[in-house]
């Protein structure tokens, strides 16, 4: 191997996640995107660096409008709305995994974006609702 390649490899990668997550920090600090939670960065896992429109969406990996910053609890509950999306997606067949294991998309990009925001806008509220109706007196 030459040294060209070697150090080719051994390069920093400025589109690193570590790299990447950082850079949010600084310029968006230690809150969370959703409940604005103030986040606790001595402790691990505490900060979650999220995709807003999932990547198997056609989401943007390293585009700083795709991405906030969440606490353990929000993350799980978007990941959970998140699956149930992609779950529904592939049902009505918008997108599907190729034989490379890669994802593939069916409609424009834009299209399942704008599908996927108003999907996930639809189960938050519907989830506030019913929660707020529940412990209504």
């Amino acid at each position: 191997m030459n040294i060209i390649k070697r150090y080719l490899i051994k390069a920093p990668n400025e589109n690193n996640q570590t790299t990447f997550k950082n850079r949010i920090i600084e310029e968006r600090g230690y809150s969370c995107g959703h409940c604005e939670k103030v986040l606790d960065q001595r402790i691990k896992g505490e900060v979650i660096l999220d995709h807003k429109i999932p990547i198997a969406l056609g989401g943007e990996e390293f585009s700083k409008d795709n991405v906030q910053l969440l606490c353990t609890i929000c993350n799980k509950e978007k990941t959970l709305i998140d699956r149930q999306i992609i779950l529904f997606f592939k049902k009505i067949r918008i997108i599907n995994k190729d034989h490379l294991n890669s994802w593939r998309i069916y409609v424009p990009r834009r299209d399942i974006s704008k599908l996927y925001l108003s999907l996930y806008a639809y189960s938050v509220l519907s989830k506030r609702f019913d929660s707020e109706w529940l412990n209504r007196d």
